[in-house]
C-alpha cells in the first residue's frame, strides 16, 4: 500500500518510529512503527499532497 504514495513522499522506518517525508525532505507526521497502519501513513500523505497543491494553485490565483 505504501507504493501507492504520492509521487516523491516517502518513508523512514527506524525502530520505533516511521517517518513520513515531503518530497523536499520535510516531515509530515511521525507514526510508532508498533500501532501505524499502512493506509493512515497512505492518507496523511493523501491530505497532504492534496494541501500542498490547493496551496500552490492560491499562491498562483494571487
Amino acid at each position: 500500500m505504501l507504493n501507492k504514495l504520492p509521487n516523491g513522499y516517502r518513508v523512514e522506518w527506524e525502530p520505533d518510529i516511521i517517518t513520513l517525508l515531503r518530497p523536499d525532505g520535510s516531515v509530515v507526521a511521525r507514526f510508532y512503527t508498533w500501532s501505524a497502519e499502512p493506509g493512515e501513513i497512505l492518507r496523511t500523505a493523501l491530505e497532504d499532497a492534496r494541501k500542498d497543491k490547493e496551496s500552490r494553485e492560491d499562491d498562483a490565483a494571487g
